[in-house]
């Protein structure tokens, strides 16, 4: 059994975060860890509060795993401080063999900005060139590289401009995008770009789909697969999990935006 390391914040409704890290794991038969870098108050219809781990036991909990486990691929959801993004980067920079796919979490769904100032430049200059995949969201990549994205080509150009500082590939996601029809992200490398396109499914099912997304590439990749294989079969797991809801209203949690349902594949 392939084993998958997740660096998350803690969601206490268990839509998103490690939570949803660690069910999509499972049902992609992978043994998952965590390591939790954030207690994040929230529910479905909402971020409340978001309370640091310190960085000390950050570091604490990465080095105890890795000591005696090692992962096959490790995804990295919230970090909200630079002091935590210092840590992780000292551990993992030991480790340079690692699969890393960073979910570069920083503003909520619900607008709640998650990261202390200066977090998100972190990032970029201690995390980025250690990861194998960066996935931000329209959002997220507007934030990064400081100019608005209205179009599939703005979408290629910010994914251009954050791959230059990985040593691996940028997924841009356009799931949130309005000036989208269908759902469509971009993948770019230091050499090519490829589109991944679907439908876009209009459910409000989708807590935890962007976490639940990088998870199950991560999974994919720790069990082998191509990087494009490993973002279609993600990409797949997730839009057949928001058509459940749609289908199986019996599966709605909470009052705001219900979790997509990670366990539909049992």
């Amino acid at each position: 059994m392939k084993k998958i390391l997740t660096i998350a914040g803690f969601d206490p409704s268990g839509g998103a975060g490690l939570q949803a890290d660690l069910k999509t794991f499972t049902v992609h038969k992978t043994y998952g860890m965590s390591v939790v870098t954030s207690i994040v108050v929230q529910n479905t219809r909402g971020v409340q509060w978001v309370e640091p781990i310190p960085p000390a036991l950050i570091q604490k909990q990465l080095e105890v795993i890795l000591e005696d486990i090692v992962p096959d691929a490790i995804k990295i959801g919230l970090i909200s401080s630079v002091n935590a993004i210092q840590v992780i980067g000292k551990v993992l920079q030991k480790n340079p063999s690692f699969i890393v796919v960073l979910d570069p979490v920083s503003i909520s769904s619900s607008g709640h900005y998650m990261v202390k100032e200066n977090t998100l430049q972190s990032l970029q200059e201690l995390l980025f060139p250690l990861s194998s995949l960066v996935t931000p969201n329209i959002t997220e990549a507007e934030a990064i590289c400081d100019f608005s994205i209205q179009n599939k080509a703005e979408m290629a150009k910010s994914a251009r401009k954050i791959a230059k500082t990985t040593n691996g590939a940028v997924l841009l996601k356009g799931g949130h995008a309005s000036f989208l029809e269908e759902c469509s992200d971009v993948l770019v490398d230091q050499h090519s770009i490829h589109w991944f396109c679907s439908p876009r499914i209009q459910t409000l099912h989708t807590h935890g789909s962007g976490c639940t997304l990088s998870s199950a590439i991560a999974a994919h990749l720790g069990q082998g697969d191509s990087l494009i294989t490993a973002i279609e079969k993600a990409k797949a797991f997730v839009s057949n999990a928001l058509l459940y809801g749609i289908h199986h209203p019996e599966c709605t949690v909470g009052k705001g935006n219900s979790p997509l349902n990670h366990s539909y594949l049992l």
